[in-house]
């Protein structure tokens, strides 16, 4: 049944990797392309199922592993076992390289992230990519347990991979392995990134704009308008308009434009000798000259000359500049859009340009030195210093580009190494779980234990609550109160620049749009003005209305809470995209105090830095709180054992059986068990002496009925004895010629009675001296194969042995050897009686209880009866005519001095007596 569902496992994964194969061009076409490396790992979804197949394989494999290893048992054929070694071995190798391969192509080779800490960027497929690898390498112990018994039956080496402290080491492997790998793997794929960012920003021109403005920049030569306006003193910001309109409207959404006279104004002159002396003219005969003004930003100047007539020749400079790093302060960065001809880095980095070791460009929060020295000069590749990381890129011999982040902390790398560590203990824990039957119920222990887990759980959860709650407030209030400054500041610049308008039309106005521009500029934000009918008058950012990723109305609750609940300002949290983010709201008031617009505006400054806090403060906090758990179970087991070893120890010497061998308790401790081992001492004192007085009484009467009984036997020959003496002593008085031949008779009685005193000297000799010989090392199947043959010599009984060689016992030889002639004899004596075949058993195997070999004596005589079953062992009893009733009391004697036992039972195979000998293995 396990082969036929591992069929049906790996059938239908195959099915699904082959199907998913075949649709992986057409699902390309609806869904971005995660991941892919070639024609056999060409989706992730293909390594999941990869990664599950596999794991399914060695876990049908592992289950079925006591059925491989009984039929390679059969086998007994030790170069199968070392083959079995190897070809394991190479499966562990195997899948150790495929997992660190596969999961170094996934790193390298989609757009996945797989450090834990960079929580801004982690996505569902992060967890599918983990959860599967972390099944993979489940493999690895299962395999390793696997050739557990292989290497104790080959070589003698025990290891047991499922035990506590191999599951932890499991666990450890696999939490280092990954945050190494993640970690490595991932800062090479950074390296790179920021290569190419770092060849993007070294590019300052805009290829693009370049193109427009060599297209338009003829028609702006020839226009008479122009002209016709370059001569009047202040025609600047009509020049302008009529640029915005006819030529520039598109170049204008993107680039500040400014037109400026050199007739009327005074800063012309350091202009001109700046961007058009100093810059770089666009081509041959190009009216645009490129320079640069700092701070990442660049710009474009045009210079044009017209010839007007009853006037002459007047000059004007065209200025396309690059805004103000829109793509910092608000939608565009919520959306990730950079800037045309800009790289858009993640808000996290600072960058800046060096020239002739001399600062030349900046942006970010980090304080570049203005020149190179140092750390950053003399290095080529990262640099980690004062908790940050730098990639210095040398673009040219005396051209730089450094790009920044703050390093990552430690504290991290062994908070991800951690939950990777609990995730695979629990993991391989949850295979090894099972119900444990002790001897006896641990009710106080596992209550105590309990309390102090819950206790310990209640308060890591508490202190862990409040710790996340405390934090969420801190930076909810610190947040509140930034974005209630920043609505305030809005608001009163924008009320401050608008404060002549009167309605909508006036607001939407060119010169309104360029205060708001200003404020925006100022406040580095993206500014919204919507009517009082929540219609979208104009914005900083006009690109995401046109786009229509946003709507051209007002929010309802904003527009309720401003029109209707008559509030000052008004913040709420949105989204846009995937993104989440807090609008602010505010009126815009006129100088007579009426509302003449709503403004709204993004705020983007920490929200994504309070999350990334707020989720690693938790995330940390709960790895702790588990890993504190898992070492409080430990600890909390030891020292509850510790506290009822006393407890346990009087429960195991309470349960000695024989009072002889109870023993006092050892505790040097003034608590409330104090009491209770000093009643158990004082008990074991009473009992002892009560023990003693007793085995005296024992002794006293046992030798009175050894006395009583040798007095018997010695009593029972010399009555004949006596009276066959004085017989012959009167014949011969009495002169009786009989005598003589009455001697010879009574010799032989006489003879036969010394006899019978003789051996029952023997018999309690034997008996007294019966722990006086040392015990030796012997072979018991050997021992008992010798005495069998001996008795097997008499045709009429049927003697069959089943022996186990190699079966070595440490014992007195002559002790044991009468043991076993006494059962055999027994049991001859036995069927003796039995008119029919005469058969007998003997086998040595071994005991069910581990550690114990069994002597098997059988016979198929009538046995022992019901009433007669408790007595057997007992001195002086016997069934028999003849015989002391020594011989079995003596061989229990001789059992339980070595450390065994003898027991009676019917037997199923002959029908008759059963007497086994448990004896303990050498």
């Amino acid at each position: 049944w396990l082969a036929l569902v591992a069929g049906l496992q790996l059938s239908a994964l195959t099915w699904l990797y082959f199907y998913g194969r075949g649709l992986s061009q057409v699902s390309q076409l609806f869904t971005p392309l995660l991941y892919a490396d070639g024609h056999f790992l060409y989706l992730l979804g293909a390594v999941v199922l990869v990664n599950l197949a596999i794991t399914l394989a060695i876990l049908d494999l592992y289950l079925v592993r006591w059925t491989l290893l009984k039929a390679l048992r059969r086998q007994n054929h030790r170069w199968v076992q070392a083959l079995l070694i190897v070809i394991l071995g190479l499966l562990v190798i195997t899948i150790c390289t495929y997992t660190h391969v596969t999961f170094k192509s996934i790193q390298y080779n989609s757009n996945i992230t797989l450090e834990l800490f960079k929580v801004g960027l982690l996505s569902r497929h992060t967890a599918q990519v983990y959860i599967s690898f972390l099944a993979l390498t489940l493999t690895i112990p299962l395999l390793l347990q696997m050739g557990s018994p292989l290497f104790r039956g080959l070589c003698g080496i025990r290891y047991d991979v499922f035990s506590a402290r191999g599951r932890i080491l499991y666990a450890l492997a696999v939490g280092v392995y990954f945050v190494v790998a993640s970690t490595t793997m991932g800062f090479r794929k950074e390296q790179q990134r920021v290569d190419v960012w770092a060849n993007r920003l070294a590019m300052d021109r805009d290829i693009g704009l370049e193109i427009q403005l060599r297209t338009v920049e003829g028609s702006i030569s020839a226009d008479p308008v122009i002209g016709a306006l370059s001569i009047l003193d202040e025609g600047s910001d009509i020049i302008r308009s009529r640029l915005v309109s006819s030529y520039m409207g598109r170049i204008s959404q993107d680039y500040d434009i400014a037109v400026v006279q050199p007739r009327v104004d005074a800063s012309a002159a350091s202009l001109f000798q700046d961007r058009i002396r100093g810059g770089t003219q666009l081509g041959d005969n190009s009216h645009f000259f490129y320079s640069s003004i700092g701070s990442g930003r660049v710009s474009y100047t045009g210079l044009f000359t017209y010839y007007v007539k009853d006037y002459g020749s007047s000059t004007i400079l065209v200025t396309v500049e690059s805004k103000h790093n829109r793509e910092d302060r608000g939608y565009l960065s919520l959306l990730g859009i950079a800037d045309p001809g800009r790289v858009s880095l993640p808000p996290v980095y600072s960058w800046a340009k060096y020239a002739d070791k001399r600062m030349v460009q900046y942006k970010g929060s980090f304080a570049y030195p203005t020149v190179l020295e140092g750390r950053l000069e003399r290095n080529t590749g990262h640099v980690d210093t004062e908790g940050w990381t730098h990639f210095v890129h040398d673009v040219s011999e005396d051209e730089v580009v450094i790009i920044s982040r703050p390093s990552t902390e430690r504290l991290y790398y062994v908070v991800e190494g951690f939950l990777f560590a609990i995730l695979a203990f629990l993991l391989i824990s949850s295979l090894t779980w099972r119900r444990k039957h002790t001897g006896s119920r641990r009710y106080y222990q596992a209550r105590i234990s309990l309390v102090v887990y819950v206790s310990l759980i209640v308060t890591l959860v508490a202190m862990a609550v409040f710790s996340v709650w405390f934090v969420y407030k801190r930076n909810n209030a610190d947040m509140q109160s930034i974005m209630t400054a920043r609505i305030n500041t809005l608001q009163s610049m924008l009320q401050e620049y608008l404060r002549t308008v009167e309605g909508p039309a006036d607001a939407s106005s060119a010169q309104a749009l360029q205060s708001v521009e200003t404020v925006g500029n100022n406040l580095k934000c993206d500014i919204t003005l919507f009517d009082v009918e929540g219609r979208v008058i104009m914005s900083t950012t006009p690109e995401v209305y046109d786009r229509m990723i946003l709507g051209h109305r007002l929010n309802d609750d904003a527009y309720y809470h401003i029109l209707y609940s008559h509030e000052r300002f008004y913040m709420q949290s949105e989204k846009v995209g995937r993104r989440r983010y807090y609008a602010l709201y505010a009126p815009v008031m006129n100088s007579s105090g009426r509302m003449i617009a709503i403004a709204s505006s993004p705020f983007t400054d920490l929200t994504h830095d309070l999350q990334t806090e707020a989720i690693l403060h938790v995330t940390t906090i709960i790895i702790i709180f588990l890993l504190l758990l898992l070492i409080s179970r430990f600890v909390t087991f030891e020292v509850v054992s510790r506290m009822f070893e006393p407890i346990k120890q009087l429960r195991r010497k309470m349960t000695v059986t024989d009072v002889d061998h109870l023993e006092p308790l050892e505790y040097n401790q003034d608590d409330e068990i104090t009491p209770l081992v000093q009643a158990y001492n004082r008990m074991v004192h009473d009992l002892g002496e009560s023990a003693r007085r007793l085995a005296q009484v024992e002794r006293d009467k046992a030798w009175t009925d050894m006395a009583r009984r040798v007095a018997h036997d010695l009593k029972n020959p010399l009555t004949p004895i006596k009276l066959q003496l004085q017989m012959l002593m009167r014949m011969k008085q009495t002169g009786n010629p009989a005598w003589e031949d009455r001697f010879d008779e009574v010799a032989n009685t006489v003879l036969y009675h010394v006899d019978l005193l003789a051996d029952s000297a023997d018999q309690f000799s034997t008996f007294a001296k019966m722990y006086d010989q040392k015990p030796e090392r012997l072979d018991l199947d050997a021992l008992v194969r010798q005495e069998v043959d001996l008795f097997d010599s008499r045709e009429d009984i049927t003697v069959d042995y089943f022996g186990l060689p190699e079966s070595w016992v440490m014992a007195p030889r002559p002790q044991l050897t009468r043991v076993v002639v006494n059962l055999i004899t027994n049991a001859i004596q036995a069927v003796d009686e039995v008119s029919s075949e005469k058969k007998l058993m003997v086998s040595v195997r071994n005991a069910v209880e581990d550690g114990f070999y069994e002597i098997v004596v059988e016979d198929n005589g009538p046995g022992v009866s019901e009433s007669n079953q408790d007595r057997i062992f007992t001195p002086d009893f016997t069934t028999k005519t003849s015989g002391s009733g020594l011989g079995l009391a003596i061989c229990k004697r001789i059992a339980e001095h070595c450390g065994g036992t003898i027991a009676y039972s019917r037997s199923f195979t002959l029908g008759g007596a059963c007497f086994t000998v448990k004896y303990p293995k050498a």
